[in-house]
């Protein structure tokens, strides 16, 4: 006798759509999340790159002003690009799933989505980590920048 493919009961099948759901709902999120980091460290970018040059043009001692270019460089290697994991390729998942079902090809993706949401969460915890660091430097800078101005007599 000939062996049929295994069909997996309705239950399984659910079971394997709600998980295949809730995981490109986060993918996505994910995703999302990481666009939302990169407009904070675009703007962290430009306002501390845009203190630095007026402090240094404007300030007595114009070394003080290149202080906040250390946090600005922080931002800047948490902003580069990264190569972002966005899984399946529809067009191979079609290609080589299609005849086997709707509950084998989400198992399939499911298992990239997967692999790729673990990818994407290192990526996006360093990122959010550079960030971070950003901002405490940013807040070093001027913490010390206000010490110059105070331990420095004023110009007349």
């Amino acid at each position: 006798m000939g062996q049929q493919p295994l069909t997996p009961d309705s239950q399984t099948t659910d079971a394997i759509d709600f998980a295949f759901t809730i995981a490109t709902d986060k993918l996505s999120a994910q995703l999302a999340t990481a666009d939302q980091v990169d407009t904070k460290l675009g703007v962290v970018i430009a306002a501390l790159a845009s203190v630095a040059a007026l402090y240094s043009a404007t300030a007595v001692v114009k070394v003080a002003g290149l202080l906040f270019l250390v946090p600005a460089a922080v931002a800047f290697i948490g902003y580069r690009a990264r190569n972002w994991q966005n899984p399946p390729n529809p067009g191979a998942l079609t290609q080589k799933y299609m005849d086997q079902g709707k509950s084998e090809m989400q198992i399939q993706a499911l298992a990239v989505i997967l692999e790729a949401y673990g990818v994407n969460q290192a990526q996006l915890a360093r990122k959010a980590q550079l960030f971070n660091l950003s901002l405490v430097l940013t807040l070093v800078a001027v913490v010390l920048v206000l010490l110059l101005s105070l331990a420095l007599p004023p110009t007349k």
